[in-house]
């Protein structure tokens, strides 16, 4: 009875995290692959997905449709993970695809987005440009939210920066 508590726990987390709307993807995949392993379901994107044969033995059946059990409810949680018009975009062929086809599909597309806008905030501080007009204080904090973005993506910064 106490695994089950831990799971509900779990599963009443997972609802609350924020919904991934195309940004910060490698943050959101951090995540929701952290609660996916919580739930042990996270082996459905490392596994190939069992094939039926013939003459099954009863383990090798049970195998099979647990693994189809746990890429079910992975492909729910990822998408339960997503805001309502990604989820739109995704939940298309969602009995065809696997949970590492679809964590495959949203890499592809977010991942370059990432890489995208990383080159967006390293030429918005070659950019910056203090101006008489404004506060020094304000430019500061400006520049400093800049930076820590930056540095938040995994990127590190000279000192002469």
């Amino acid at each position: 009875m106490e695994h089950n508590t831990t799971k509900n726990t779990s599963l009443n987390q997972i609802t609350k995290l924020e919904k991934f709307d195309g940004s910060f993807f490698r943050r959101w995949k951090t995540t929701i692959y952290f609660f996916l392993s919580a739930l042990k379901l996270s082996h459905v994107l490392n596994e190939e997905k069992p094939t039926k044969k013939e003459n099954e033995i009863v383990a090798e059946i049970r195998t099979r449709n647990k693994w189809n059990e746990d890429d079910f409810m992975c492909k729910g949680h990822i998408l339960n993970a997503l805001s309502n018009s990604l989820y739109d975009v995704y939940e298309i062929n969602f009995a065809e695809k696997t949970t590492k086809d679809l964590c495959e599909d949203l890499e592809s597309k977010y991942k370059t987005e990432d890489a995208e806008h990383k080159k967006f905030l390293v030429s918005k501080l070659f950019d910056f440009n203090m101006l008489d007009s404004k506060s020094i204080m304000s430019q500061v904090n400006q520049l400093q939210y800049i930076r820590n973005q930056i540095i938040s993506k995994y990127h590190t910064l000279d000192k002469s920066f």
